[in-house]
């Protein structure tokens, strides 16, 4: 059995035996990140895109489940709610963030298309690596970027404010 180390700037270290993970603890893990999860691209260094994925949540078992399932990622406390209660965040990274969409991928409903998108993020970081950016390659990275973001915000295209009861 390999360990699995992933970098981290603070928050606890996440390091997890790789043991085979079943095919239900997957299921379960693209339920969750379906429903409380966050995916999204960053522009990093250079123009590279850095993928991301995050699960908040006040459930501490929840959340050390799915760092422990996916194998990768840190885990950070977080500002509490307002009425007190504990947040517990997991993120995953660049590469950390596209090993977690292949596993979850097919099980995926709701958060799909941020899936792909960031799995198409990385074969073009992959692509480019170790040279200078065309402009059309920055450009196809800036578009990716937007993407992701009208993806994350589907009632702005709808004309209904995220608040409407409606």
């Amino acid at each position: 059995m390999t360990k699995a180390y992933s970098q981290r700037r603070g928050g606890e270290r996440s390091c997890h035996e790789m043991k085979p993970v079943s095919r239900t603890s997957v299921a379960w893990l693209a339920g969750l990140m379906d429903g409380e999860a966050w995916f999204g691209l960053a522009f990093g260094d250079q123009s590279t895109l850095r993928a991301l994925i995050r699960v908040t949540m006040r459930d501490e078992r929840a959340v050390r489940r799915v760092a422990r399932i996916a194998g990768c990622g840190r885990l950070l406390r977080r500002k509490p709610t307002p009425n007190g209660s504990p947040l517990l965040e997991w993120t995953a990274a660049c590469g950390d963030a596209e090993r977690v969409c292949r596993m979850v991928y097919r099980h995926l409903i709701v958060k799909r298309e941020q899936a792909a998108l960031i799995l198409r993020s990385r074969k073009m970081q992959a692509k480019t690596k170790g040279r200078r950016l065309s402009e059309a390659d920055h450009a196809s990275r800036v578009a990716l970027r937007a993407e992701m973001w009208r993806l994350n915000r589907p009632w702005l295209g709808r004309g209904v404010t995220k608040f409407s009861a409606t």
